[in-house]
């Protein structure tokens, strides 16, 4: 199975177990458990750098220009959620296992954008395999950013590929 397909599986487990923890959260938070949920907030004073920023800001210039409102509203609620876990790598306390957050909130249209791969879709998720590449070092990351990256690069039309320059670049892939 390739590496997209594979993550789209993943997402589909822990979206799963979203809903459970959801149905269960008044329960959760008088549990013995409760306090490993308890300030998993993004920190609000963090500032993504300014190469972050940029890299982020050239994908929503592009997206302005070239697709409809509607998928730019179902692709800006995607691409807020993954800068904060670029914040949440970049903060002094920072959980690993949150980037998984990402997956988690994403809504049912940017799934089907990314399963129909869709060019932003794929681009965005370029950018969240570099999250996944900061915590490489994690025992269950296993290489996922790199074999997302050359799979993203493969698939995506040569006219998105220039936004792939940063991400490839970040993950030590050569465009």
């Amino acid at each position: 199975m390739k590496p997209i397909d594979e993550l789209l599986g993943i997402f589909t487990l822990l979206r799963g177990l979203r809903l459970v923890v959801e149905q269960s959260w008044p329960w959760i938070q008088e549990s013995d458990i409760g306090p490993l949920f308890v300030g998993r907030d993004v920190d609000k004073t963090i500032v993504l750098s300014d190469e972050v920023a940029n890299a982020f800001k050239q994908l929503e210039d592009r997206m302005q220009l070239t697709i409809s409102e509607t998928d730019r509203n179902t692709y800006e609620p995607a691409i807020q959620i993954l800068k904060d876990c670029f914040k949440v790598a970049s903060s002094d306390d920072r959980n690993n296992g949150m980037v998984l957050s990402w997956s988690i909130s994403l809504s049912p249209e940017y799934i089907e954008l990314l399963d129909s791969r869709q060019p932003v879709a794929l681009v965005i998720l370029s950018y969240y395999a570099v999250s996944l590449n900061e915590i490489r070092d994690s025992w269950w990351v296993m290489g996922w950013g790199n074999k997302l990256i050359q799979e993203v690069y493969q698939v995506v039309d040569d006219e998105w590929k220039s936004l792939l320059v940063w991400p490839m670049k970040k993950i030590g892939e050569r465009t």
